[in-house]
């Protein structure tokens, strides 16, 4: 995309992230910028000029009370994968259905393919090593059955074994997400010293942050409006980005999130006649 489609394609995002940060702040529900975008907040005030999504953490109480309490809210569709849908992410997302963004993921998928936000859990980690390795395992399964697919670049042995994993009717895959899902998840924050991110994918699982980072949080300016971040932002976006506050060289200054096509102006339906991300 053009400098212009990634700043329209942040405009429209930031819609859907003040009715997010609205909704959360008038139901007491905890959330914390992260990523891109906090990174954004602390050097720019706002978007890095590249970066075209938005991230952001939920401890995973007040993620669940989020999935029971949203509902719907007009064009801002919370999706999860369920025993009905299937939106090949192992945590939620927040989808503005009066836009199109179609991914290579999931262009062939029956859902809303709008600009999305992505919400994800933080869980606590186990002391134990064994039992945090019991926790990792379950959630490697957990990805598996949510996102339903073969693999594409985690070599051969890989995708012979998530191929045997998927061999099974859907009504039994689900029945194992959900168990995977429990066992992975039993860990509670208040009794752990460590928080994690299991449904970020294999190279943020292992990530453990001192529980002390996410106690509480601090303003912070994103684009004209007031975000939370967390207490101790700076030691997570050190420990997970480095130098955080160097911009990379001009030539790593992108992402790849797989978008095919963007339309911020129509809603899929709307654009089912351009076939520019066949």
């Amino acid at each position: 995309m053009t400098a212009e489609e990634i700043r329209k394609l942040q405009i429209k995002s930031l819609e859907m992230l003040q009715e997010f940060a609205k909704f959360c702040d008038d139901n007491f529900l905890r959330y914390y910028i992260i990523g891109g975008c906090l990174i954004g907040a602390v050097r720019e005030g706002g978007f890095l000029a590249w970066d075209d999504d938005i991230d952001v953490f939920m401890p995973r109480t007040d993620y669940e009370r989020l999935w029971r309490m949203w509902n719907s809210r007009g064009r801002f569709k919370l999706l999860r994968t369920t025993d009905r849908i299937n939106i090949r992410s192992q945590f939620m997302t927040l989808c503005d259905s009066d836009t199109t963004c179609v991914r290579k993921l999931t262009k062939d998928l029956p859902i809303p393919q709008g600009i999305t936000m992505d919400i994800i859990p933080l869980d606590g980690a186990p002391y134990s090593r064994l039992s945090r390795l019991n926790q990792k395992r379950h959630a490697v399964l957990y990805s598996v059955y949510c996102l339903d697919m073969l693999p594409e670049n985690h070599g051969g042995l890989s995708r012979f074994v998530t191929k045997l994993l998927l061999m099974k009717p859907k009504w039994l895959k689900n029945r194992l997400r959900k168990r995977h899902e429990r066992k992975m998840t039993r860990h509670l924050l208040q009794y752990c010293d460590y928080l994690t991110e299991l449904c970020s994918g294999l190279k943020y699982m292992g990530n453990e942050y001192p529980k002390e980072w996410f106690t509480s949080t601090v303003p912070i300016k994103f684009e004209g409006m007031t975000l939370h971040a967390p207490i101790g932002y700076k030691k997570y976006l050190t420990a997970v980005f480095g130098d955080y506050m160097t911009p990379p060289d001009e030539d790593k200054r992108t992402t790849d999130h797989g978008i095919l096509f963007v339309d911020t102006e129509r809603s899929y339906l709307e654009t089912l006649d351009d076939r520019d991300y066949e």
